[in-house]
């Protein structure tokens, strides 16, 4: 394998390391996600507790605070599906445009390092051959 670094320095050991660093932003997706089902988790309860509120719409009515009711409904609502909006597209990009292609890609070093061992036995059978038939 003395011939890896003939390709712009990758070698098993390039590999690895590469590997690892890909691991590694995994375990730290891993903490994203959880903190993502977290939010969204929260956020359901944002709904039905606006729910519950607007259900006993009339309790504000007789205590005089239904305007302020229906301004913390808004905003809570409106803020609320600002947050799932974006919730649901960090989860989407992250998982389908980074996790995954992150995956593939170890997927594909690995295999590399196994290519390039064949291609460099293929090259030693054919020089030794070559010198071989020369003599």
């Amino acid at each position: 394998m003395k011939n890896f670094d003939h390709y712009s320095g990758m070698s098993p050991e390039t590999i690895h390391n590469l590997s690892m660093k890909i691991k590694d932003l995994s375990r730290e997706y891993s903490l994203i996600i959880e903190f993502i089902r977290g939010l969204s988790s929260y956020l359901k309860s944002v709904d039905l507790l606006n729910k519950e509120l607007g259900a006993h719409e009339r309790l504000f009515q007789i205590i005089d605070k239904d305007e302020v009711l229906n301004i913390h409904l808004k905003k809570s609502i409106m803020a609320t599906q600002v947050l799932k909006k974006w919730v649901d597209e960090i989860g989407g990009i992250s998982n389908a445009e980074i996790n995954l292609s992150f995956e593939k890609l170890d997927s594909i070093l690995w295999e590399s390092i196994k290519l390039m061992e064949n291609k460099f036995q293929l090259e030693n059978t054919f020089n030794k051959n070559q010198s071989t038939n020369n003599n």
